[in-house]
């Protein structure tokens, strides 16, 4: 009976109609992105930003190198084994999305005039949210911030952009300027990674995916 199934289900694809077979856009060591994601990265980045959909070969490759890195990152916390993001971290902020239009149809007609669902854009958030993980996990621990980086950010960039007779104080924006600095090291020790990460992986190109 199960061998029948399988024939019918073999005869039905045979006759059906002919249908767009997703294309390979980048072989990645063990792991391939497709042609489709590189094209749903562009709307949903497109949609995020407020612009047009680029599709021209050029997005496509940042597109594709966005995509490279998502994928280094999802391979890196597998094997290490990184905490998830709360559950509920993309659905919140779906919603706060959802809350800058008027109503809920008109949430789904804008992402609908970016070729997304709510689903396509609730996956990305989740992404994010996984990144954002991983560096408060990977590398933010590493990141030291010493009272002499503290003061020369301060006198280097607050003072500066202060106005005229605005009274600025090191001990009041101590905290804020420390957060601003180990966020800053954390973000180059991630590209600093994905960059060594990158060069000891394989990763070709498709060019038919690319025009």
């Amino acid at each position: 009976m199960r061998r029948l199934a399988i024939i019918a289900a073999s005869l039905f694809v045979l006759n059906a109609p002919a249908a767009v077979i997703d294309r390979i856009a980048v072989a990645l060591g063990n792991q391939v992105i497709t042609e489709s994601e590189i094209i749903e990265e562009i709307r949903v980045t497109a949609y995020l930003n407020g612009g047009p959909v680029d599709l021209s070969p050029k997005s496509r490759h940042q597109a594709a190198d966005r995509l490279i890195e998502q994928k280094l990152v999802h391979k890196e916390r597998e094997l290490e084994r990184y905490d998830d993001p709360p559950g509920d971290t993309a659905a919140a902020t779906l919603a706060a999305i959802e809350k800058r239009y008027p109503s809920a149809a008109a949430f789904d007609s804008a992402l609908r005039e970016y070729g997304l669902t709510r689903a396509d854009l609730q996956a990305h958030l989740l992404w994010q949210s996984s990144l954002l993980q991983f560096v408060e996990q990977r590398f933010r621990p590493a990141v030291q911030v010493t009272r002499d980086d503290v003061k020369k950010y301060f006198d280097e960039k607050v003072l500066p952009a202060a106005k005229p007779g605005q009274k600025v104080n090191l001990d009041d924006m101590r905290e804020s300027i420390e957060e601003t600095l180990t966020s800053a090291l954390a973000d180059k020790q991630l590209d600093d990674w994905l960059r060594d990460t990158r060069a000891h992986t394989k990763v070709e190109f498709y060019d038919e995916a690319f025009r």
